[in-house]
C-alpha cells in the first residue's frame, strides 16, 4: 500500500476543511482526502446565505444574543463569542478581498431568516452562496502547497501513545504530523434528509473507535420546509422574503407558534410535522414574493425541472443538520492532542440544543481557520514506527462489516426516520436500538446506537431533541452529552 507523509491531514471536501487547508504556509504541505469525486460537501448546497452583523443597524451583540436564544440553554457562550465575532471579520475580510455578496441600491442585500432579531443574511448570486464561497476556498487552497485526493474512504485512524500518526484509507495510508476531521455530520442516517450520500457519520464512528471523544448526538436538526417526497430544500430566506406557510384548509397554522413562519427551526419542524400527522398538507405560500426567478435561481430552477407551480409549494421536514460531533475546545482541539475537529462533523457547543439559521456556513469558515492554525503549529512527530496492514486493521475493527452494497442501510434509515426523528419516545427508541442490534455491525450501526442511547438518556424536550414522554425542558439536563469508546 502506498504511504506518504504530511503536516497536515484534512478529512472532507466542504468549507471547513478548505478553510483549514488554507491556512498552510509555504514551507508546510497539506493533504486534502475525500470521498466524492467533486465538492459537493453540505456547505456546497447551502442556499440560505451567511450570517453577519456587519450592517449599521446590527451588531455581535444581537446576533450573539439571537445565537444563545436559538441554542436553548446549552450554547457555549465562549464559543459563540469567537463564531460572531471572528465571522464578522472573516466576512469583511472576504468583502475586501474581492468576494462579492449580493447587493441593492443601498449596498449589500441583507435577508432575514428564522430566529434573527435582524436582517443579517448575507448572499451570493442569490441562493448558491455556499457554492460561490467553495469555489472561491477551492482557488485559495490550490495557491498553497496542497495535494488533493478524491474518492478516498477512510477506514482507520491510527493512535499511538496518545498522538494520531496514520489515516489509513482504502488503499493509502498518510503519515502526519496533526490531522483535522471536516468530514461532515450523519444526517444521511435519516431516510429523509436534505445531505449529500456521503453525510452518514462515518468518520465518527472510525473517531470514537479510536478513542476520541464525541458530544450531544442526541440533537439533530430538521429542516422544515423541504419539497415533499424529494427532500429538496427551500431555503428559510423565503420565508424571510414574505412566503408563509399554510395547511390545505387553508389554515396558518404557525399563528400560535413565535416567529409565525418564521419560527425557529425546531418550533417550525414539529408543527408541520404535527400537521402531517393529523392527516393536514402544509405548503409554502410564495405569492408575496417578488422577482422569484432572479432571487432565487437553483430553487426556480429546480421547481420547474418538477413542474411544480413556484408560487404553492407542499413542503416537509427533513433531516438537515448535526448539532453533535467530535468533542472540541475552543482551539478546535479534541482529546487526543493533534486531532482537531472543525464544521458540522465537530461539536463545541456554539450551536447549543438547535442551530441558528446560517450560522453553519459562518462556523466552518471561523473554526475550520481556527482548526488550520492551531493543527500547523504542532510540533513534527516521530514517524509511525512498525508496519500497519490495512488487512488487519479492518479485521480488528470491522470484523461483521458488510459492503455498502450488501447492507440494508435504507431500513436503518426508516428505523432512524420513524423512531429517532422529530418526536421520540422511550417505547419508540428503545424499539429501534432492538431492531439495530439485530443488524450487521458496520459504522452506521455503531454510531446510530450511540445516537438513540443519547436520546433515552436526555429525559426532556429541549431545542430539536424532542421527546413525547419528556416534554418539557429540565435544569438538571443543562448539560451536555459526553459519548467516550
Amino acid at each position: 500500500m502506498e504511504k506518504e507523509f504530511f503536516d497536515l491531514v484534512v478529512i472532507g471536501r466542504g468549507l471547513a476543511g478548505l478553510s483549514a487547508a488554507a491556512e498552510t504556509p509555504k514551507n508546510k504541505n497539506t493533504a486534502v482526502f475525500f470521498r466524492g469525486k467533486e465538492f459537493k460537501a453540505n456547505s456546497f448546497k447551502a442556499q440560505g446565505g451567511i450570517a453577519s452583523a456587519i450592517s449599521e443597524n446590527d451588531s455581535t451583540e444581537k446576533h450573539f444574543n439571537d445565537s444563545i436564544k436559538t441554542g436553548n440553554g446549552l450554547s457555549n457562550k465562549e464559543a459563540v463569542k469567537i463564531l460572531v465575532e471572528k465571522g464578522k471579520e472573516k466576512v469583511l475580510n472576504l468583502i475586501e478581498a474581492g468576494f462579492e455578496f449580493d447587493e441593492n441600491q443601498k449596498g449589500i442585500d441583507f435577508a432575514l431568516e428564522s430566529g434573527h432579531s435582524e436582517k443579517r443574511i448575507l448572499h451570493s448570486k442569490g441562493d448558491n452562496t455556499g457554492k460561490e464561497l467553495t469555489k472561491y476556498y477551492i482557488k485559495l487552497a490550490k495557491e498553497k502547497n496542497i495535494h488533493f485526493f478524491s474518492e478516498k474512504k477512510l477506514t482507520n485512524l491510527i493512535i499511538e501513545k496518545g498522538l494520531g500518526k496514520q489515516a489509513v484509507f482504502d488503499d493509502f495510508t498518510a503519515e502526519f504530523n496533526s490531522i483535522v476531521f471536516a468530514s461532515g455530520g450523519y444526517s444521511n442516517l435519516y431516510s429523509k434528509n436534505t445531505n449529500p450520500e456521503a453525510s452518514k457519520g462515518e468518520t465518527l464512528s472510525i473517531a470514537l473507535k479510536s478513542g476520541i471523544h464525541l458530544m450531544d448526538l442526541e440533537f439533530e436538526q430538521f429542516h422544515p420546509t423541504t419539497i415533499k417526497n424529494n427532500n429538496f430544500l427551500l431555503s428559510e430566506t423565503l420565508r424571510g422574503e414574505g412566503a408563509f406557510l399554510i395547511n390545505d384548509l387553508n389554515e396558518k397554522f404557525m399563528k400560535k407558534i413565535p416567529g409565525n413562519s418564521l419560527a425557529t427551526r425546531d418550533a417550525a419542524s414539529a408543527e408541520i410535522f404535527n400537521q402531517n400527522q393529523s392527516g393536514r398538507q402544509v405548503f409554502l405560500d410564495c405569492t408575496k414574493i417578488e422577482n422569484f426567478k432572479e432571487r432565487f435561481p437553483s430553487i426556480y430552477l429546480k421547481l420547474k425541472e418538477m413542474k411544480l407551480n413556484p408560487e404553492l409549494i407542499e413542503v416537509e421536514p427533513a433531516a438537515h443538520y448535526s448539532i453533535g460531533g467530535i468533542k472540541i475546545d475552543l482551539d478546535t482541539r479534541t482529546n487526543i492532542k493533534n486531532v482537531f475537529a472543525a464544521g458540522e462533523c465537530s461539536c463545541s457547543g456554539v450551536h447549543g440544543a438547535n442551530r441558528l439559521a446560517s450560522n453553519s456556513l459562518l462556523e466552518t469558515l471561523v473554526f475550520g481557520s481556527i482548526a488550520g492554525k492551531q493543527a500547523l503549529k504542532i510540533k513534527k512527530n516521530e514517524k509511525t514506527k512498525k508496519e500497519i496492514k490495512l488487512s488487519s486493521l479492518q479485521k480488528k475493527e470491522n470484523n461483521s462489516v458488510q459492503s455498502d452494497s450488501e447492507f440494508n442501510f435504507s431500513f436503518l434509515q426508516k428505523i432512524m426516520w420513524d423512531y429517532v426523528g422529530i418526536k421520540k419516545n422511550r417505547n419508540g427508541l428503545e424499539y429501534a436500538l432492538k431492531e439495530i442490534n439485530k443488524m450487521s455491525e458496520n459504522n452506521y450501526t455503531f454510531l446510530a446506537e450511540k445516537i438513540i442511547s443519547s436520546a433515552l438518556n436526555r429525559e426532556e424536550s429541549r431545542g430539536c431533541h424532542y421527546r413525547s414522554d419528556f416534554k418539557e425542558k429540565k435544569r438538571e439536563f443543562e448539560k451536555h452529552s459526553i459519548i467516550e469508546k
